[in-house]
This record gives C-alpha cells, sequence and structure tokens, in this order.
C-alpha cells in the first residue's frame, strides 16, 4: 500500500508562499503500479489458428497460431520467491475450460528467483461467450490483473478479445489546497479503495466505469512518462498518478508545476468522481501467497 507522509500535508498548509515540494518526498519507496517487470508480464496471446511465437505481445492481440487446433493460449512471464501468482475464472465454465502449466524451460535446478512463464490453454466446450478474468497476486508489487471475452464458435474454436478496464490506480496531489488520495485496486470480489491510506473500502463500480470514461476521453494512456517540474511557481500543484488497466496499457505520470495535456480537466474530474463515490466498509485484500 502506498503511504502518504501527514507532516508533509502539515507543511503545504504552514509553508504560504514557498514553492510546492518535489513530490518525490511525498511518496516512499514502493514499487510501481504493475510491479518489477511489469513490460515482461504483459501477456501473449495464441487463439485460433494462429503459431505460436516467443514474442511478447499486447495483451489482447490475436496471434497465430496454438498449440492445438481451436484452442487460445495465454504466457505470463513471472518468477518464484515473490513474482505474481496468476489464476482464472471464468464466468461460466461450460462454455469453456482451462488448463494452466508453469513452464521453467530447461531450468534443472529451481531456486528463489527461478524465471518461469505461466501457460493457460483454453479450450472451447460449446458455442458461446463468456466473460475469463486472470488474476497477478505478488506480495511484493501491485496487482496484475487482465480481463478478456471468450467467444467459442461452431467448431469450438476459442477467440480472446481483450477488455479494457482498471486493474490498479494510485492518484496523489498535492498544493495549497488538501486534496484526498486514492488507492484502488480490482479483487475478485471487486473493487477496493483506500482514501488517504485508511482501511481499504469497497467503492461501487458505477464510479470506477466514470473514472474508466474519463481516461479515455481525455487520452490519459499519453500521460505515460510523463515527469516534468517548474521551479520558482508559488501556491502551485504537484501530482502523482498510476494507473494500469487490464488490457495491459500501464500509464505513469508525475508533474510539480508541469502538467499532461488535458490535465486540470481530467484530474478534476477524476477527483470529484472519487471524492463522491459510494463506499463500503468490509473490504480486505489479505493474500497468501504459496
Amino acid at each position: 500500500m502506498k503511504c502518504l507522509i501527514p507532516a508533509l500535508l502539515a507543511a503545504l498548509l504552514l509553508a504560504g508562499c514557498a514553492s510546492v515540494p518535489n513530490i518525490e518526498a511525498a511518496r516512499p519507496d514502493a514499487v510501481p503500479a504493475g510491479g518489477a517487470g511489469t513490460e515482461a508480464a504483459k501477456p501473449e496471446t495464441a487463439s485460433g489458428d494462429a503459431a505460436n511465437t516467443e514474442t511478447a505481445k499486447p495483451a489482447g492481440e490475436d496471434v497465430s497460431g496454438a498449440e492445438e487446433q481451436g484452442s487460445a493460449v495465454l504466457y505470463f512471464s513471472s518468477f518464484d520467491g515473490g513474482g505474481h501468482e496468476y489464476s482464472v475464472e471464468i464466468e461460466d465454465p461450460s462454455i469453456l475450460s482451462c488448463e494452466s502449466v508453469r513452464d521453467y524451460g530447461k531450468r534443472d535446478e529451481l531456486e528463489d528467483g527461478s524465471p518461469y512463464r505461466q501457460v493457460f490453454t483454453f479450450t472451447g466446450l460449446k458455442p458461446g461467450t463468456t466473460s475469463v478474468a486472470v488474476y497477478g497476486r505478488s506480495p511484493i508489487m501491485e496487482n496484475d490483473d487482465s480481463m478478456y471475452t471468450a467467444t467459442v464458435d461452431e467448431k469450438l474454436g476459442v477467440t480472446l478479445e481483450s477488455v479494457r478496464k482498471i486493474s490498479t490506480m494510485f492518484l496523489y496531489r498535492n498544493g495549497s489546497m488538501f486534496y484526498n488520495s486514492y488507492n484502488l485496486s480490482h479483487w475478485q470480489d471487486g473493487y477496493h479503495v483506500s482514501v488517504n491510506d485508511e482501511d481499504e473500502q469497497f467503492i461501487d463500480t458505477e464510479a470506477v466505469d466514470a473514472l474508466m470514461k474519463v481516461i479515455d476521453e481525455y487520452d490519459v494512456a499519453s500521460w505515460d512518462g510523463f515527469d516534468e517540474s517548474t521551479d520558482y511557481v508559488f501556491d502551485g500543484e504537484g501530482f502523482w498518478l498510476e494507473i494500469t488497466l487490464t488490457d495491459g496499457t500501464s500509464i505513469q505520470a508525475r508533474g510539480d508545476n508541469a502538467f499532461p495535456d488535458n490535465y486540470f480537466p481530467a484530474i478534476s474530474e477524476m477527483q470529484d468522481i472519487l471524492d463522491n463515490a459510494e463506499l463500503t466498509p468490509g473490504a480486505s485484500s489479505d493474500f497468501v501467497y504459496d
């Protein structure tokens, strides 16, 4: 969980006309959203009659040729001793089945840190459409979730299409005004959110869907990699934003009196949605790592 330093917020209120401090100081050491090696963790996909490839592909992209006629295959990279453990949930298991294999390649001996590929092979059981969720959980990294719509045709061929939803989101702002900070994540029982590093609560899905609309409307994905600052600005603002989506998109942006395109309308709408979202106590994200 990302923690905020209360003393920093108090210092901001007392500083008066002092410039906004570097936001780096407002956030403790933490693994960025999506975890270490996020790029490597993005799944490769193989659907229908297409041929396997060792090259990483964006989540949901159809790659030619699965190992078995009509099946679809997802690969996720991880490692022993802290890497994501992946599991699959199929909304209607009468349409689709899944087999899971952990592939260590040609390694003779395994130890903490040994890399592997988690391989999920989906086989059609009857024609139809269903939802597939892949949950990635780690004791040291943020959740890494992927979602798909699976379609099984009359010949039992399987196609997976990525679904674009929020997996994790961290929003922090500082300045002359006080803003609530939010750490949001997707879990099997719904979306959880921590406000100002307090206990997690459930947040209604309508609010999360509204956030996704803002992300798309203002092309927030284009902010990824933004990291700029402007010195000697009084009564300014700083921000830190991290978002991962279930289609493999990762957004990391921060600024200190410097902002990406459409920052103020987008950030204001996201802040308003979160500030007014319906929250329910009782959420728990305890994860037992095997």
